[in-house]
């Protein structure tokens, strides 16, 4: 992975042009997802080898894990918000490549399109590479639904909050995670969900008790109501709002 071990210095690769032998060798090589990566085919390429090259996101392990959840009774009516029958979560954990120390995590709670590669599996290989650790949490088919773009009742945010809160339950006594560490984010309805898990009397509805997520990234969120009291856990809260939001 390092660029000491596959990167030649200046004079080989001046003796490598001059080498046909070298030149005429096929190479197949494998590079994991990474700017290091991208530089070193670069730099093979341009001197000449012959290059079967793949890069791709999937050097960061991950597994799928199923934890319960609280289902939603009542929920149209938020003082009569009550826990019903559990429902089954299926998630899939991203994770850094082991150092031997626990991890910071991050809950990533889909957008009303359900959880897509180009955006919550994007967003954990990026974390996975960086060095912390990603939950992408499918509320959507865990219950049958695969979108909500054009029927937002079909999945109500306060579903995926309570997932959320589940997953973190989760997290917090996986092997490889820092307990105190852990984050949730999501874009547009996950962004919402991102949101109000940090609001004080919606803590209490689900019954969050501990769970107390250590950041909370929300990507243009619902913006349609407001609420009369907005104390949150006063973890800190990144927005990231259209311009005219």
């Amino acid at each position: 992975e390092g660029t000491e071990s596959i990167s030649p210095s200046a004079a080989s690769v001046s003796s490598c042009k001059n080498d046909t032998s070298v030149m005429t060798k096929p190479r197949i090589l494998f590079f994991g997802y990474s700017e290091v990566g991208y530089a070193c085919l670069s730099l093979l390429l341009e001197r000449g080898d012959n290059v079967v090259a793949l890069i791709t996101h999937e050097d960061n392990p991950h597994e799928k894990i199923w934890f319960k959840t609280p289902a939603v009774a009542a929920r149209e009516t938020p003082g009569l918000r009550k826990l019903g029958d559990e429902v089954e979560v299926e998630a899939t954990l991203y994770l850094p490549p082991d150092q031997g120390k626990r991890v910071g995590a991050v809950i990533i709670v889909p957008s009303s399109g359900g959880v897509e590669e180009t955006r919550e599996i994007h967003y954990a290989k990026q974390l996975a590479s960086a060095g912390i650790a990603a939950l992408v949490v499918d509320s959507f088919n865990s219950r049958g639904v695969s979108e909500t773009v054009y029927n937002q009742s079909l999945l109500d945010s306060w579903e995926m909050e309570n997932d959320a809160v589940a997953a973190f339950a989760e997290l917090a006594d996986h092997s490889r995670i820092d307990s105190k560490r852990i984050a949730i984010m999501g874009v547009s309805k996950g962004g919402s969900a991102a949101m109000n898990t940090s609001f004080t009397f919606r803590r209490e509805w689900m019954n969050a008790g501990s769970a107390r997520f250590a950041a909370h990234v929300a990507i243009s969120p619902d913006c349609t109501w407001t609420m009369r009291h907005a104390s949150t856990t006063g973890a800190p809260m990144f927005f990231m709002l259209a311009e005219l939001d």
